[in-house]
């Protein structure tokens, strides 16, 4: 008797057999926003930002969720969730990297449904609008603190609405997102610390007082300034530029010595 072939394993290969899920895309899609100068004595203060759509449709109508959705034939995971990204708020990342796979059962009340979890880094400030199927879309700015047995956490807070997920769970959001966004803010945390990713969130060009600022917006955690230069000082080397204006001292401008990206 012949070896069957592939094509022929193929041809009668039942794709019912097993059961198979559906497949979505989100994207907990961050910037950090630089403050106002209003000193040379002060650096303005950074706030890491977290950009959230409100959803237009059940399940979960009315609750601020992750921008993304679902897998369309012929397109790729990556693909599927910029094109979300772009279709739901009008963001366009110039980063983005996996933070991993959401397949817990019951995590989507429409039945099996997995996703898959991107960081996208959106550099300067980006106006943003709901579109598609989000009624909404706004960013939140993301704190870092402690509660009393010392865990870390984080809340958002968009002027109007504060969350405060509790062991990765809030009501005020969709589906596993607190989740997810805890992974993601810990992952970037952790990541920043040993020198990667944080040069996605800065220019081509920055000051080691921006440098600093968004080391802390991301991390959650404050620097001494020469312990700070001390140990970023490897990463980085002067481009002989200063920075211009009325107001302030100018300051040496910087970039990062490897030129290769975190994607």
């Amino acid at each position: 008797m012949l070896k069957e072939t592939e094509k022929e394993f193929l041809k009668g290969y039942d794709q019912s057999k097993y059961e198979r899920p559906s497949v979505t895309a989100d994207s907990v899609t961050l910037t950090v926003r630089r403050g106002e100068r209003r000193s040379f004595r002060y650096d303005p203060e950074n706030k890491l930002r977290l950009l959230l759509i409100r959803r237009k449709n059940h399940p979960y109508k009315g609750c601020w969720a992750l921008p993304g959705g679902f897998l369309e034939p012929g397109e790729s995971i990556e693909e599927c969730v910029l094109r979300e990204l772009y279709e739901e708020t009008g963001a366009k990342p110039s980063a983005l990297f996996p933070l991993g796979m959401y397949s817990k059962p019951g995590r989507d009340p429409r039945g099996w449904i997995i996703s898959e979890a991107f960081v996208t880094v959106i550099r300067g400030d980006t106006e943003v609008r709901g579109g598609d199927d989000a009624e909404d879309a706004r960013w939140f700015d993301v704190s870092f603190f402690k509660d009393g047995n010392g865990r870390r956490k984080f809340r958002l807070e968009d002027g109007e609405t504060v969350i405060t997920p509790d062991e990765g769970e809030s009501d005020s959001l969709a589906f596993d997102h607190a989740r997810i966004i805890s992974d993601a803010l810990s992952m970037i945390a952790e990541r920043v610390r040993h020198g990667g990713h944080i040069y996605e969130f800065l220019p081509d060009k920055f000051t080691f007082a921006e440098l600093q600022a968004s080391y802390e917006a991301l991390t959650g955690e404050t620097e001494q300034s020469s312990n700070f230069r001390r140990k970023m000082s490897a990463q980085v080397e002067p481009t002989g530029q200063f920075t211009s204006g009325s107001g302030h001292r100018p300051a040496e401008l910087y970039r990062r010595k490897d030129k290769e990206t975190d994607i």
